[in-house]
């Protein structure tokens, strides 16, 4: 189960690099939704969604996913 959460982020990740924003944004909404306890484990899932919502120009998502993702993950 391990590696199947990882997978399902790393899809979200593999779509980020390769600038389809909106298939990002997806596949980390999927992985957050099918497995909510391991969304602390991926905190570039958050700051991904807002990086993407931004290039998006979805410009007032992008900021209030800036600020969840300073909120949970402060150290980053």
């Amino acid at each position: 189960k391990k590696y199947a959460v990882e997978a399902l982020y790393r899809i979200g990740d593999v779509y980020f690099w390769q600038e389809d924003f909106q298939k990002s944004i997806a596949a980390y909404e999927t992985a957050r939704k099918k497995y909510p306890t391991h969304v602390d484990f991926y905190p570039n899932a958050a700051y991904n969604i807002a990086e993407s919502q931004f290039w998006l120009k979805n410009y007032r998502a992008s900021l209030d996913s800036y600020i969840d993702f300073l909120k949970t993950h402060p150290t980053h």
